[in-house]
């Protein structure tokens, strides 16, 4: 049986499935910060998600447009995470941690959030129908 993304709640990338040779912790790690706290949801990090999954289909299209975000999201939870394991967290970190990530992502100087800014407008053809589907 293939293995699908999470299947997250008023998102348009239901159940993709996963590239058979693509395994990543990023997206693992967002998915169960969404599953943990309800109010995020429907949120920044439902976006930053959809965002990463994109980027695993069209890598080269966003690289080649500067809109790539894969890199600076993983770099963005190294930092918070400092090495730490999500699930290894009692329940007051792992809300420290989603409250770190949160404000990293909606702080509009962070390269993550610059670049989905530019989503639409850098790829008209390809990402801005499938956002505004």
């Amino acid at each position: 049986q293939r293995q699908t993304f999470p299947k997250i709640k008023g998102t348009y990338l239901k159940e993709i499935p996963i590239p058979d040779d693509f395994n990543n912790e990023t997206i693992s790690l967002i998915s169960k910060v969404i599953s943990f706290n309800v109010r995020f949801r429907n949120s920044v990090l439902r976006d930053i998600l959809e965002g990463v999954i994109i980027e695993l289909y069209i890598k080269d299209h966003m690289k080649e447009r500067g809109i790539d975000v894969l890199e600076f999201v993983e770099q963005d939870i190294a930092y918070i995470m400092h090495g730490r394991e999500f699930d290894n967290l009692d329940d007051t970190e792992k809300e420290q941690v989603i409250e770190q990530l949160h404000s990293t992502w909606t702080d509009p100087n962070n390269e993550v959030v610059k670049r989905m800014s530019m989503f639409k407008e850098k790829s008209p053809e390809i990402l801005k129908p499938i956002l505004e589907s």
